[in-house]
């Protein structure tokens, strides 16, 4: 079942606690943490008799890869993905072989839409070679990887 709710900031609410109404139902929902949607912005909520899953335009509802780009590349690219949740974020860069070339990222991250950029270089400033190289970004418990390849 799926119900169309206007979201809104609660003055009389604690800091940082904002909420959805259904003029249908007439029921308040609180979150504790505010989302990046203003005032009298439209969400779609849906329910089942065990969960509240709200819908707001301009967060990603997964954990996903979006890709490098440019692939194959030279000097640099940007790598891009998606998060779901805030969490603690590792971006890094391997060789074909396993080896650890550079750390991108590592610290917490807002949900949303993230870009990372590699130039070509490993954790001590210096230039690596042409070849495939790999990115992981790990999520707690999740991983998601993907290739590239840098050419001089």
């Amino acid at each position: 079942m799926a119900n169309v709710f206007t979201y809104f900031n609660n003055a009389s609410a604690a800091t940082g606690v904002a909420g959805f109404f259904g003029p249908e139902l007439g029921d308040i929902f609180y979150a504790l943490s505010d989302t990046s949607v203003t005032a009298d912005t439209v969400v779609t909520v849906t329910t089942d008799s065990t969960n509240l899953a709200v819908d707001v335009p301009g967060v990603p509802h997964e954990f996903a890869l979006r890709g490098n780009y440019p692939n194959p590349f030279n000097p640099e690219t940007s790598i891009m993905f998606s998060l779901d949740i805030i969490s603690p974020i590792e971006v890094k860069i391997y060789s074909i072989l396993g080896q650890e070339i550079s750390t991108l990222h590592s610290g917490i991250l807002e949900s949303g839409y993230h870009s990372m950029v590699w130039n070509g270089t490993d954790q001590f400033g210096k230039s690596v070679g042409s070849g495939v190289y790999i990115y992981r970004i790990v999520s707690g418990n999740r991983a998601l990887t993907g290739k590239m390849m840098l050419l001089k």
